[in-house]
């Protein structure tokens, strides 16, 4: 009429008794999102703010985007672009979509969409993990309402991301950042420290006593020994550090009978290293001394080929590489080697180091943290502990204490270690750095001054080489739903699981349906490309199982170098009962009285001859899951008459 009233001229069912009440709630149904329209959310704080985009997401109808314009703090939001243009929905009163992220910044609010009822807690810092090109990059919870929602406080800005911007983000938790550091992660099995810090100083190292040349294989096995720790971690849900022996990643395997990550595996795995590597022509016999970064190169790949998960890595470098790029590198929990040359301003000109045995031409260290701020890297150097000795310029740090002066041998339990702090920047000083340094080369400020070399004394980054992950193992399960939310026992319900493939490669996994989580129902082995999802439908059979509500979990098998594993399961949200066959009323009338009656039978009568095209389809009322609601239904309904559980 114009005022505040509408007038009903036809209801479903027929007719329709309900008590008393005031007012009486409705929503429009939904049958074409297209530009223009009015809608509003049940929930007022979850009001779409305008100039924001969303998918939906229930029903499953594709890859549909809407746009918001305007919006008002009682739910209201208006859409004025859909794509594709014109989409027809089946009818429906409620729709789901969430938001498309262009942005994450402080005062923005988010719904968990995986896994459903888990919230953040309040004061936590978390790092995302996906999509790729926003890794490590963080923001702070401060609140939840307790149900779904949780509230960002502070947040660091986002790189420019894929194209188009993701729906879903995932985030793993973080230690609440202590300053502007970023540190390679501890584990458990076993860098407990983050990147370990071996010593090249070992006894029969090197051509001869006090000749210390092997700097090259022990950075790469601080390198290699890390990446094993994390990928352990994801493989074994329960790592374990040694004595005990647990090893379920090949990056380092054991040389004898103890764990790979035992302290009598270091010395067996530099050697090996060393070999690939011809670090002091141990293989080719060609009198070099040390390791060129050339072969480094070329000695990991051979190495992580022989370990068999060459599939798995990838292994680059870069010449005189900036300090963005080795920031990027070590920040995408990528292993970084860097490559020391050493040159003195005579005054006159400039003269390389080639006369101290004990450093040779250049030296390697590990990449063991990064600060983006000031301009400084984190070391694991072979050759010295100059945080531990209290000579490192910018400090440094030892999680773990322990006595100095110690052994060379004590760093090889890799909870010992000395990470020393150094300033990397261009060379900004008169005169022109010698050839074929240019005045962009970093130089490690400060480093050889540690050892008592005067200032004339200079390092350089001249080179890095990095070992990492080879691109992304992800599969994950989106959906699980069972179109029954009651099964008489001994019958089937129809059950659909969706898998997808979210890395970037082609993946061999079985997908395995669970009842409360340990009881399985189904396992299917899928085969699926890059970014292919699929749904795969079946029946669960309740024969032999008990009376009861049973919720549904369908799990995606961990596959190899895969570290995004929380999506992996998927529980459903709504419970599914076993009950006595033909006690199918419960959603009509309330509770299930576990009890097959009248009330059941007349619900039966009542959808007589429907099937899922009737627009009051019932998949519980099809009790022998025939696809239509017939005298067979009834008649089973008959047979358990006045039985309950």
């Amino acid at each position: 009429l114009g005022i505040t009233y509408f007038h009903v001229d036809r209801v479903i069912p027929t007719p329709l008794t309900i008590p008393p009440t005031y007012p009486t709630v409705a929503r429009k149904k939904i049958t074409v999102l297209q530009p223009s329209e009015w809608f509003r959310v049940n929930d007022p704080l979850l009001t779409p703010k305008p100039s924001t985009w969303w998918k939906i997401i229930h029903p499953m109808v594709g890859d549909v985007e809407f746009h918001v314009d305007v919006s008002f703090l009682n739910g209201t939001f208006h859409v004025d672009e859909v794509l594709p243009t014109g989409l027809q929905l089946l009818p429906i009163y409620g729709m789901t979509a969430e938001k498309k992220f262009t942005g994450i910044g402080p005062s923005d609010w988010f719904q968990v969409i995986d896994p459903q009822g888990w919230l953040p807690t309040p004061s936590t810092w978390w790092s995302i993990t996906s999509p790729r090109e926003w890794a490590k990059v963080t923001f702070h919870v401060d609140s939840n309402d307790g149900l779904r929602k949780f509230h960002i406080d502070r947040a660091d800005p986002l790189p420019l991301g894929p194209t188009p911007p993701p729906w879903n983000v995932t985030a793993e938790p973080v230690q609440p950042p202590t300053g502007p550091w970023y540190v390679k992660p501890a584990y458990p099995d076993y860098a407990p420290s983050g990147m370990p810090d071996f010593d090249q100083k070992q006894d029969m190292w090197g051509p001869g006593p006090g000749t210390y040349t092997w700097c090259g294989p022990v950075s790469v096995a601080n390198s290699l020994w890390w990446l094993d720790s994390e990928f352990e971690s994801i493989y074994n849900a329960n790592p374990v550090p040694p004595p005990t022996i647990s090893d379920h990643f090949n990056l380092v395997t054991a040389y004898g009978q103890w764990d790979d990550h035992d302290v009598q595996n270091v010395d067996p795995l530099v050697r090996n290293l060393a070999f690939w590597m011809d670090t002091d022509g141990v293989r080719t016999q060609d009198g070099h001394t040390g390791t060129r970064w050339q072969d480094m190169e070329s000695g990991i790949k051979q190495y992580i080929m022989l370990q068999g998960v060459g599939g798995m890595f990838e292994v680059h470098n870069a010449t005189f590489p900036e300090f963005a790029w080795i920031e990027r590198e070590i920040e995408r929990c990528q292993d970084v080697v860097l490559f020391l040359e050493f040159y003195q301003w005579t005054g006159f000109s400039w003269q390389k180091l080639y006369d101290n045995p004990s450093l040779e031409a250049g030296h390697f260290v590990t990449a063991a943290g990064v600060n983006s701020t000031t301009s400084e890297l984190l070391i694991s150097d072979p050759y010295q502990d100059a945080f531990e000795a209290g000579v490192a310029p910018k400090g440094g740090r030892s999680p773990v204490w322990h006595p100095y002066p110690h052994p060379s041998q004590i760093h090889n339990d890799a909870q010992y270690v000395s990470h020393d702090a150094y300033q990397a920047q261009p060379w900004m000083l008169p005169p022109p750095p010698p050839p074929p340094i240019s005045p962009t080369t970093l130089e490690l400020v400060g480093y050889l001054q540690t050892l008592g070399y005067d200032p004339s004394w200079h390092t350089f980054i001249t080179a890095a080489v990095v070992t990492s992950p080879l691109g992304v193992h992800d599969v994950a399960t989106t959906n699980l739903t069972s179109a029954k939310t009651v099964i008489g026992r001994g019958y089937g319900g129809n059950v659909t699981v969706t898998a997808e493939n979210q890395g970037d490669f082609t993946e061999n996994f079985n997908e395995t349906t669970y009842a409360n989580q340990t009881i399985p129902i189904e396992l299917v082995s899928l085969s699926l490309t890059s970014a292919t999802p699929i749904t795969v439908n079946f029946t669960w059979n309740t024969t032999g199982f008990a009376y009861g509500n049973y919720t549904l979990l369908g799990a995606a098998d961990i596959v190899p170098g895969e570290t995004d594993i929380a999506d992996n399961n998927y529980t459903s949200s709504v419970p599914v009962h076993v009950g006595v066959p033909g006690d199918v009323s419960g959603p009509t009338i309330g509770a299930y009285d576990k009890t097959c009656n009248m009330r059941d039978i007349s619900y039966l009568i009542l959808l007589f001859n429907t099937n899922p095209s009737s627009p009051n389809w019932k998949p519980n009322a099809d009790i022998n899951n025939d696809g239509t609601v017939n005298m067979r239904d009834i008649q089973i309904a008959i047979i358990n008459f006045n039985k309950s559980e």
